[in-house]
């Protein structure tokens, strides 16, 4: 029970980590001043940011 309750978290964090990394991929590729999002970087953070169900 507790290897299905260890690799649940483990998987969360990485579900969480690659979020993170696309989120932070999309936010450096502006400059400095004013961040607009396009529709497909918004629906890319969506995937990655879903928790699963």
């Amino acid at each position: 029970m507790f290897l299905i309750l260890a690799s649940s978290d483990r998987d969360q964090l990485a579900q969480q980590i690659q979020y993170l990394k696309v989120e932070n991929e999309i936010l450096r590729s502006f400059p400095p001043k004013r961040t607009e999002l396009t529709r497909a970087q918004k629906d890319c953070l969506i995937k990655y940011g879903r928790p699963n169900c």
